[in-house]
């Protein structure tokens, strides 16, 4: 930390201005330029235009994870004022963890106007007399997990949940050379230090879903995992009742340690609103077999959860190995509230959740897998052999009496324009859901393919082709469904392929496939 002298030094100084005169016409604008050094002292600088320097100034919030926003630079002095260029500067970094914020958050206004003088506020406080705002989230350090990008929480200082220190040591957090995040709780530089990830998109309406391939059951008593969506800003919550829009699609901690006798939990925030926004339920011993799949579908009006030993998809869980599953419909008059999607994001966290652990506790969770379809009737099939995004949903649903219409394409361009697109359904997936049967010879450009769908011994159904033109333009290929009665709740797997024949021989070449639930 930067001693306080040094940091107050560019606020003393600041950047030396050109005289000029008020901004000329125009939308009112501000952008942020610079920020601190992540884990340091610094400036926050950013340009505005549109108004008049001398008549507004910058009100600024600042995010700290697991404490909330503050406002910069102090509740004394809440307002930056705007330099005659339309430029600002200011310290957002004054004591405490500030260094270590993820957001920055600044709006034009008045020079008149009165922010909300916060410190640690659950949500960002807004107001109808921000003329324009700009917002960037940053972490420290990042990783790539299931094909998207994690921020990595690191605070220094305790703080929620549980009045925790997380870490970003690579040595807690990490993902391995399979490609699974492990999530630690451990002992070291004076404290405990707990883990936790960030998805850095807002995925909203969609079936989420991950597996675990640690024995979840056999958590130390005082460690939780959370696998939870969360809305900084609070910006679509329905009610007062959950002003992050959390939902948890699962939290597993040892018997006894939940606030119940059982050892694992879906909750819809605020937990003890009723007793419908908590469902416990209870994880056998996962010894020599711990692999877990989780899914969770969020439509408008419902939430859907579900829990099973073993991979699979959402739809076709066995029954033998469904170990819970719960809906939790939208309906105020009771008080059940399912969020408006905002920009809640994705985590998994790793976390103390009670008294310390005892001295020598190592505490790990390791997740294989998530995954996301926007759609709550498909789910993704594939372990990454053939190219991601080979086959895409370009219109319709999975439902009687409508028309599916797939996209076949093969991104990596190894196959040639002309090819042939056609897609594949059948009633039995190939290999164990998600993953499929390795079979070299039949991935694009000859190398190794992904059969997902079963050849035998039920029917294949090959849907009409159409010609493909290139990469980044997929063929369509349409499904109808039958309004057939009978299909509805039936899960059908389809997959994609194309056959290249410009060559002497024709190359099949397998793309991605969807799990599809038929519905109403």
């Amino acid at each position: 930390m930067l001693p306080a002298a040094l940091l107050l030094l560019p606020l003393v100084l600041g950047p030396v201005a050109t005289p000029a005169a008020a901004q000329g016409p125009g939308s009112p604008t501000i952008t942020i330029t610079g920020l601190p050094t992540f884990g340091s002292g610094g400036v926050l600088t950013g340009q505005t235009s549109g108004v008049d320097p001398g008549t507004h100034a910058v009100a600024c919030y600042v995010l700290l994870e697991g404490y909330g926003f503050t406002i910069k630079p102090s509740f004394a002095a809440p307002l930056t004022p705007i330099q005659a260029n339309g430029s600002f500067f200011l310290n957002p970094v004054t004591g405490g963890s500030d260094a270590y914020s993820s957001q920055y958050f600044v709006a034009l206004v008045p020079d008149t106007f009165q922010p909300t003088p916060v410190g640690g506020a659950a949500t960002l406080p807004m107001s109808a007399a921000y003329l324009a705002t700009d917002r960037i989230e940053r972490f420290g350090k990042t990783l790539q997990f299931a094909g998207r990008e994690w921020g990595v929480k690191e605070v220094p200082a305790a703080v929620g949940p549980g009045f925790n220190h997380f870490s970003a040591d690579p040595n807690d957090v990490f993902v391995d050379v399979q490609g699974r995040l492990h999530l630690t709780v451990s002992f070291h530089d004076g404290f405990w230090q707990s883990t936790e990830v960030v998805l850095l998109e807002p995925l909203g309406h969609g079936t989420y879903s991950f597996m675990t391939v640690s024995e979840v059951e056999d958590l130390p008593l005082e460690v939780t995992l959370g696998a939870f969506l969360w809305d900084s800003l609070g910006a679509g919550a329905p009610s007062t009742f959950n002003v992050n829009n959390e939902v948890d699609l699962v939290e597993h901690s040892a018997p006894g340690a939940a606030p119940s006798p059982m050892d694992s939990q879906f909750v819809v925030q605020r937990y003890n609103l009723t007793p419908e926004n908590l469902f416990p339920f209870t994880v056998p011993d996962l010894s020599g077999a711990p692999l877990l799949s989780h899914f969770m579908a969020w439509r408008p009006d419902q939430l859907e959860f579900r829990v099973g030993r073993g991979s699979s998809t959402p739809f076709d869980v066995a029954p033998a190995n469904l170990l819970a599953e719960y809906v939790f419909d939208h309906d105020p008059s009771a008080l059940h509230y399912v969020p408006t999607p905002g920009t809640e994001t994705m985590r998994f966290n790793l976390w103390i959740s009670g008294p310390d652990p005892a001295p020598g506790t190592l505490a790990k969770v390791i997740v294989s897998d998530f995954r996301f379809t926007p759609e709550t009737e498909l789910y993704p099939l594939g372990c990454g052999v053939n190219p991601a995004s080979s086959l895409v949903v370009l219109g319709g649903a999975p439902a009687l009496g409508q028309t599916l219409t797939l996209g076949v394409d093969d991104p990596s361009g190894a196959t040639a324009p002309g090819a042939i697109a056609l897609v594949a359904v059948s009633g039995q997936a190939a290999g164990v859901t998600p993953c499929g049967l390795w079979l070299p010879g039949l991935g694009f450009g000859g190398g190794t393919g992904e059969l997902l769908v079963a050849l035998s011994p039920v029917p294949v159904i090959q849907l009409g082709a159409s010609s493909w033109v290139g990469a980044g333009t997929p063929a369509p290929v349409a499904l109808p469904i039958p309004a057939n009665p009978a299909l509805l709740g039936k899960t059908l797997f389809a997959q994609g392929a194309l056959i290249d024949v410009s060559q002497v021989n024709p190359l099949v070449g397998l793309a991605d496939g969807f799990a599809l639930r038929i519905q109403l």
